[in-house]
């Protein structure tokens, strides 16, 4: 399943616009590829987020504990690049240990 994910610039959140390019992105990509379901996550403690992802009517799924791993490795595999050690243990430890919300968004 494809993973959406968004990061908007502080004087932008709280507008709408999130939850309308998420739509937009997801309604085009299923045209295109024809997917119709994503994953999106984010933390336990992102209420901006979870909020945009009510407005999108997500379906949730379950919860993880943070670990990073999954970023990295995502990374890796789309620039065919590793990341260095020191890279890695940054990454580790931002958010690590934090409990992060796993939601499926369905597109028609």
């Amino acid at each position: 399943m494809p993973e959406i994910g968004i990061e908007l610039l502080e004087d932008k959140r709280g507008l709408g616009i999130g939850a309308k390019a998420v739509r937009l992105f997801a309604e085009q990509y299923h045209i295109d590829n024809n997917i119709s379901c994503f994953l999106m996550r984010t933390h336990e403690k992102n209420i901006r987020c979870r909020r945009m992802l009510e407005k999108l009517n997500v379906v949730s799924l379950d919860t993880e504990i943070d670990n990073n791993d999954e970023l990295i490795a995502s990374f890796e595999n789309a620039t065919g690049k590793s990341l260095s050690e020191d890279v890695k243990n940054i990454l580790k430890g931002t958010t690590a240990g934090e409990t992060i919300l796993r939601f499926r968004l369905d597109v028609q």
